[in-house]
């Protein structure tokens, strides 16, 4: 059975809605409110999608879903892993506060090609850590006013392999050794 109009058509229920087949149906409770029952598969396919809420919403599968509260803020919760691997570069800011990242087993940044930048310019970059650990071909650290120190509590040494240490001033100044 076809049903054409020849304008439009308006199909409703005072108390309620069901349309569908005989495996799936979207259920309208009369209170503005779409369920669903046996639908196995939706596929939406337009030039353009726009799915929001009101209030709040969620997104997501029978493990894992985003939730946005209403209020700007998104979370989410049963997520196992999320991968992001576009063609082009990802940018992750903030306009307030700060943007924190934490791994519960560490965190690893990979640079592969290019210069690996960390910018905090007018920032004291604080780490707080075990061990520091650097391995690279040349390691240049300059300090373009008020100098820098390296200072420890326990032994401390400076060591080099096959090469001679170079102690100097550039333009004026001592050398100072002190025990």
């Amino acid at each position: 059975t076809a049903l054409t109009a020849t304008t439009t058509m308006s199909v409703k229920g005072n108390t309620g809605a069901s349309f569908g087949d005989d495996t799936g149906t979207f259920e309208f409770d009369g209170s503005g409110n779409v369920t669903e029952t046996g639908i196995v598969g939706l596929t939406l396919a337009p030039a353009t999608v726009s799915i929001k809420g009101d209030g709040s919403s969620v997104y997501g599968d029978d493990v894992a879903q985003w939730t946005f509260d209403g209020a700007g803020a998104a979370s989410e919760s049963g997520m196992t892993s999320l991968s992001a691997t576009p063609s082009g570069a990802i940018t992750w800011s903030t306009a307030a506060g700060a943007l924190t990242l934490s791994g519960a087993s560490g965190i690893t940044n990979t640079s592969t090609g290019g210069t690996y930048t960390v910018n905090a310019a007018g920032q004291t970059i604080d780490m707080d850590c075990t061990t520091v650990d650097v391995d690279c071909t040349t390691l240049g650290l300059t300090a373009t006013s008020g100098g820098f120190a390296i200072d420890s509590t326990g032994s401390s040494r400076v060591g080099v392999t096959g090469a001679n240490l170079n102690l100097k001033t550039t333009t004026s100044g001592n050398i100072e050794l002190e025990a």
